[in-house]
């Protein structure tokens, strides 16, 4: 049975600023290896990594991504061993800057700058499923596969709060439950 996980590295982004917007909290729980919902790490000065070993977990929608952005530089991981899929996706002031899949035996690409895109792609050349996993490990310096020091932080959800509305942007799903809260309050 093959790994199947999602991690998101941040970087420019305070750890307050991340965890109030993915509505999460540190607990005391410390882990050697990433086995929790969700987790997080900091393998350097200048990222902060949080996995999710539910790859299915609505807080890696693409538009909370894109939202979570606007603080900070944005590095988006999924990770299928066993479907032999892995993607690699970057968000930059709450936009796509790149995307960059290994499915079904091919590379699929896009992105604006397409020098960008170019060099990476050269970089990984003959890479295959491992391709966009060693993109975004040179960025982050992270690896999911290694054992590191530090301990992993269980991080656990807290209730979605009126405190996230005052977030810029907000997040969609605060949107999304603030727009159910009102219509209940029409009817």
């Amino acid at each position: 049975m093959g790994v199947n996980l999602a991690w998101v590295a941040v970087k420019g982004a305070s750890e307050i600023d991340v965890n109030q917007y993915f509505s999460i909290e540190a607990t005391e729980a410390l882990e050697q290896s990433p086995r929790s919902e969700i987790t997080r790490i900091v393998p350097n000065d200048e990222w902060q990594v949080y996995v999710f070993t539910d790859i299915n977990n609505p807080l890696l929608s693409a538009d909370d991504l894109k939202g979570l952005s606007y603080y900070g530089e944005v590095i988006s991981v999924l990770v299928f061993e066993n479907l032999m899929l892995s993607q690699v996706t970057k968000f930059v002031e709450n936009k796509l800057h790149w995307e960059i899949k290994w499915a079904e035996q091919s590379l699929k690409c896009i992105g604006e700058d397409k020098e960008e895109l170019a060099m990476l792609i050269d970089r990984i050349a003959g890479c295959e499923f491992e391709g966009p996993i060693v993109i975004a490990n040179d960025i982050v310096g992270y690896k999911h596969n290694y054992h590191y020091q530090a301990s992993y932080v269980v991080m656990e959800e807290v209730p979605l709060s009126y405190t996230i509305a005052q977030l810029t942007p907000p997040r969609k799903a605060f949107l999304n439950f603030a727009s159910n809260h009102e219509q209940r309050k029409i009817k």
